[in-house]
C-alpha cells in the first residue's frame, strides 16, 4: 500500500517507453531512429513493455503499478522459499520482510517505471524455485531444466544479476548431478542440460547486443562508468542508505535468526538448503561492495535495494524456536521486540533530506515537488516540470523550422541543431543553430541536444534526434574520458564542437574545434564506432559489429576535439603550457588555419582576478584580417586588452596567479631580429606567485588552453608554427 501510495514515474523510465515507441513503430530497439545504441538496462523489462504496448494501457500505468506488481511477487516469492526451508511445524513471522517493507527507499522503487520491481520478482521466484528443487527428492528433467532457465535471466534482468544467476546454479547442478542417478554419463548430461537451458537466453542476447550494438554491454554501463573504481563516492553512497535506515542494527538482529536457521539445515542433513541459505547474503555482501567500489548511484539506495532484498530472502520468513526450547524461544522474542521497534522508527520517522548529499538525492521526493503531483506518473502530469516545459519549447523550436504538416523533403521544411540552453556553444563564428548535413538520416526534422532525455524524448516526436550530453543513449558521449570523478551517470558532458562535426553541413569557415573533431570522427576507432551504429545491418556488418565490440570495449575519446586528433588521425601533439589552479573546467580553442594568436581581451572580476578571456586571431595574408574566438570565463563590466604589433608574434604569456589568475599579458617577438618584450600585464591587483609561459624556439602561440568557472583558474597557450 505504501508503493502505490508512493507510485510515479521517474524521467530515465520514459526513456525506456521511447524505446518502445521505436519498436512499435518499426524503428528498432534504439532510443534514435538510424542509430543503434542500447540506451536501456533491463531488456528483460522492455520486452515486457514492448508486449504491453499491444494493449490499450497506458504504458506509464503498465510500468508503474507493473513494478509493484512484480515487487509484492518477489516478496511474497521470497517468504515462501524461507518457509519451505524447514519441515517442522513452527511458528513463522515475515522478520526479512518486514525489514525490506519499511523502508522508504523500497516504496519508491518497488515503481519508478524503472526494472527494480522485475529485479525483486525475479530473485524472490529463483530463490523459491531453489529451495524447491533442493528439497525435490526425484529427479525431473523439465522441472530441473525450468529452473535453470529461470535462475540464467539475471543478467537479462540487470547486468550484475549475472553473480546471482552463476552463483545459484552451481547448487542447483551439483543437486540435479546426485539425483540424475549414479551414472557418470547421466550426471554430465544432466550438468550439461542445466547449463545450456541457463545461459541459452542471455548468451543469444549477448551475441544479439554485441552484433547490433556493436558493446559488450549495455550503452548505460559505458555512459556510467560501471567497470571504474570511484570508492570515494560509493563509501558516500552507502553511508546516505545504510547509515540513513539504521540497517546495521536490523541486519544485526536478523544475524542471528540466519544463523539458526543455517544451523538447523545443518543438524538435518540438508546441506544443499544450507549452502543455499549462506550462499545468498555472501553475495548480497559482494553486491554491496561492488556498488561501492563503482561509486553508486545519484538515486537514493536504489543501487542497494536488489542486494539488501537478496540478502534478506532467507530470513524474509523467519521460522522461531518451539515453545519447548524455552531457552531459543525467549532469545526469540527478545529479538523480535527492538526490531520491531527499529522497524516502527524506520518507517515513520527515518527519510533522505531533500537536499543532495554527495550528488545522491530523493528523486520521488524532487520529481513530486517540481511538478507539482502528488502521484506524477503520465507524461501530463509533469507539465509544469521544467523537463517537460523544455521538451515542449524544443519541440515547437523543431516544428518551426520543419513543420509537423510538410514532409522532410520539401524545400520549406528547414533542418537543424537545437542546441539546449545549458550546452556551452563557443564557435566562431558565434552561433546556436546549424543546418543538418544531408548525411543525417532523410527522415530526421532535426537534432536536439539534451542532458534529460526521458521526459523530453517522449514529448518529442521519432523523427527528432535527441542526443544525450551525458551519455546514455548516446554512443560517443558515453565513451568520453573522465578526468575527475563526479555524481554518478552526470560525469560527461559532450562538447557542442563534437555535435557539430557529426550533424551540421559543412560551411566555408568553420571553428577550429569543429574541423578536429570532423577529422577525428574519419579515424581510426572514431570512424569504425560511426560505421557501428549507422550503416545498414546485415550478415557482414553484424559480425564486424561483433569484432569492433572485442577490440573496443576500453575505448576513451578526449573532449578535446585537437586531443581526440592526436589520438585516433596521428595529428602531432603541439606544445601546450598552462600556469594556474585546477578548479574550473577545461577549455582550449585554437586559431583558424592559417592564423595565430594576435591579442587576449579579457574581463576582471571585482578588480581581483580575471573572469573572463576572448583569444583574438589574426590571419597574415596580406589582409591582416582578425577574428575574435569565444569567450571563456563569465563576462563582467570592466575590460582589459593585451596585444602584440602587426610585425610581431605573440610566444608567450606571463602574469601572476594563485588557485586564479590575476595579471595577463603578452610576450611578443619581433619579426626582424627575433627581440622579446612584454607587454603590460592586465587584470586585477596582482599578487600571488609570478609565472612566465614560452613556446619553444621558432614556434607562436595558436591558440589558448587552461581552465575555467565562473573566473580564470588556469591560463596558457598553444603553440605551433608561425603562419
Amino acid at each position: 500500500m505504501l508503493a502505490v501510495h508512493r507510485v510515479w514515474m521517474d524521467d530515465d523510465a520514459f526513456i525506456n517507453l521511447r524505446v518502445v515507441r521505436n519498436v512499435l513503430e518499426g524503428n528498432g530497439l534504439v532510443y534514435n531512429a538510424g542509430e543503434r545504441v542500447e540506451a536501456t538496462t533491463s531488456p528483460l523489462w522492455v520486452a515486457i513493455l514492448c508486449l504491453s504496448g499491444a494493449l490499450p494501457l497506458k504504458l506509464e500505468y503498465v510500468a508503474a503499478y507493473g513494478g509493484i506488481a512484480m515487487s509484492v511477487m518477489g516478496l511474497l516469492a521470497a517468504q515462501m522459499g524461507a518457509f519451505s526451508g524447514t519441515r517442522e511445524e513452527r511458528l513463522h513471522v515475515p522478520l526479512g520482510a518486514m525489514v525490506f517493507a519499511v523502508i522508504p527507499a523500497a516504496w519508491d522503487y518497488a515503481s519508478s517505471g524503472l526494472e527494480t520491481g522485475l529485479s525483486f520478482c525475479w530473485l524472490g521466484l529463483s530463490f523459491w524455485t531453489l529451495v524447491c528443487q533442493g528439497r525435490s527428492s526425484q529427479w525431473s528433467p523439465t522441472k530441473a531444466l525450468g529452473a535453470s532457465a529461470l535462475l540464467g535471466l539475471g543478467p537479462l534482468v540487470r547486468p550484475e544479476l549475472a553473480l546471482y544467476s552463476a552463483s545459484m546454479l552451481i547448487p542447483l547442478v551439483v543437486h540435479g548431478m546426485v539425483q540424475a542417478g549414479p551414472s557418470r554419463r547421466a550426471r554430465l548430461r544432466a550438468a550439461g542440460m542445466m547449463a545450456i537451458a541457463a545461459v541459452a537466453l542471455p548468451l543469444g542476447y549477448e551475441l544479439f547486443r554485441m552484433g547490433y550494438y556493436a558493446a559488450l554491454v549495455p550503452n548505460t554501463a559505458i555512459a556510467k562508468q560501471a567497470f571504474a573504481f570511484n570508492t570515494k563516492q560509493g563509501f558516500c553512497y552507502a553511508k546516505n542508505f545504510f547509515s540513513l535506515y539504521r540497517l546495521p542494527i536490523a541486519l544485526s538482529v536478523l544475524a542471528v535468526f540466519w544463523g539458526l536457521q543455517v544451523r538447523r539445515f545443518g543438524a538435518s542433513g540438508e546441506h544443499i538448503l544450507a549452502a543455499i541459505f549462506i550462499a545468498l547474503p555472501v553475495l548480497a555482501t559482494l553486491h554491496v561492495g561492488y556498488v561501492v567500489a563503482m561509486g553508486g548511484d545519484y538515486m537514493h539506495g536504489r543501487m542497494f535495494l536488489p542486494a539488501l532484498f537478496a540478502g534478506l530472502m532467507p530470513v524474509s520468513l523467519v521460522a522461531f524456536p518451539r515453545k519447548s526450547e524455552l531457552r531459543e524461544y525467549l532469545v526469540a522474542i527478545g529479538l523480535t521486540v527492538p526490531l520491531a521497534g527499529w522497524a516502527f522508527v524506520c518507517g515513520t520517522k527515518l527519510r533522505v533530506d531533500k537536499e543532495n548529499v554527495c550528488g545522491i538525492g530523493d528523486e520521488r521526493g524532487w520529481y513530486a515537488r517540481m511538478a507539482g503531483a502528488k502521484n506524477p506518473i503520465l507524461l501530463g502530469d509533469y507539465r509544469n516540470f521544467q523537463f517537460h516545459k523544455t521538451g515542449t519549447t524544443m519541440r515547437a523550436e523543431v516544428e518551426r523550422d520543419c513543420p509537423i504538416e510538410r514532409r522532410v523533403d520539401e524545400g520549406s521544411c528547414r533542418r537543424t541543431i537545437h542546441f539546449d540552453h545549458d550546452t556551452e556553444v563557443r564557435f566562431h563564428p558565434p552561433r546556436r543553430s546549424l543546418e543538418l548535413s544531408r548525411d543525417v538520416a532523410p527522415g530526421m526534422r532535426g537534432v536536439v541536444t539534451e542532458n534529460a532525455i526521458g521526459i523530453v524524448g517522449q514529448i518529442l516526436p521519432s523523427t527528432v534526434h535527441l542526443l544525450d550530453r551525458h551519455g546514455l543513449a548516446d554512443a560517443f558521449a558515453s565513451r568520453l574520458a573522465v578526468a575527475e570523478r563526479g555524481r554518478p551517470g552526470h560525469e560527461k558532458d559532450l562538447p557542442a564542437a563534437w555535435v557539430a562535426a557529426r550533424f551540421a553541413a559543412r560551411e566555408p569557415t568553420e571553428d577550429s574545434a569543429i574541423v578536429a573533431a570532423r577529422h577525428a570522427l574519419q579515424c581510426g576507432s572514431l570512424a569504425a564506432l560511426d560505421r557501428a551504429i549507422h550503416e545498414p545491418l546485415n550478415a557482414g556488418r553484424f559480425f564486424d559489429n561483433m569484432r569492433f565490440a572485442l577490440a573496443s570495449r576500453a575505448m576513451k575519446i578526449s573532449p578535446d576535439p585537437f586531443e581526440a586528433e592526436a589520438q585516433y588521425c596521428g595529428t602531432p601533439r603541439p606544445p601546450v603550457l598552462v600556469a594556474g589552479g585546477k578548479g574550473g573546467e577545461p577549455y582550449r580553442w585554437q586559431c583558424p588555419a592559417g592564423s595565430e594568436l594576435a591579442a587576449l581581451s579579457g574581463t576582471v572580476h571585482g578588480e581581483e582576478s580575471v573572469s573572463s578571456i576572448t583569444p583574438v586571431c589574426v590571419a597574415n595574408d596580406g589582409h591582416a584580417r582578425r577574428a575574435s574566438g569565444p569567450e571563456f570565463g563569465q563576462h563582467a563590466s570592466s575590460t582589459f586588452e593585451s596585444s602584440c604589433a602587426p610585425d610581431e608574434h605573440v610566444v608567450g604569456v606571463h602574469g601572476s596567479r594563485t588557485h586564479l589568475v590575476h595579471e595577463v599579458g603578452l610576450l611578443c617577438a619581433s619579426n626582424e631580429d627575433g627581440r622579446t618584450t612584454r607587454r603590460a600585464a592586465s587584470g586585477g591587483i596582482g599578487g600571488g606567485t609570478s609565472f612566465e609561459l614560452r613556446c619553444p624556439e621558432s614556434l607562436v602561440a595558436i591558440g589558448v588552453t587552461g581552465r575555467a568557472g565562473d573566473r580564470i583558474d588556469a591560463v596558457g597557450i598553444v603553440c605551433g608554427p608561425a603562419q
